[in-house]
């Protein structure tokens, strides 16, 4: 997940794109920040079973701009992810 995030939080959706090498070498930069389970005691379903997390580069989480983050939604039920700002 890091490299997706590293690529569409630069507007990177193919792999084809000429940027791809260049911005994938940063994909470690991401670190999970949280990461939030549907749970049906809880009433929180993310699409169906699905799961959230919420990455940040390094350097935004220590200057904690968490108004940076990126939300993945993964779900089997989707057999997706989307990645939301």
């Amino acid at each position: 997940m890091r490299l997706q995030c590293q690529l569409i939080s630069h507007g990177v959706t193919d792999t084809n794109d000429p940027q791809y090498d260049a911005l994938a070498q940063d994909a470690r930069n991401w670190q999970l920040l949280l990461q939030v389970d549907s749970d049906e005691q809880a009433g929180m379903h993310w699409a169906n079973t699905g799961m959230l997390y919420y990455w940040i580069t390094s350097a935004d989480l220590q200057a904690h701009a968490f108004e940076h983050c990126w939300l993945v939604l993964q779900s089997e039920y989707l057999n997706t992810s989307f990645l939301i700002l």
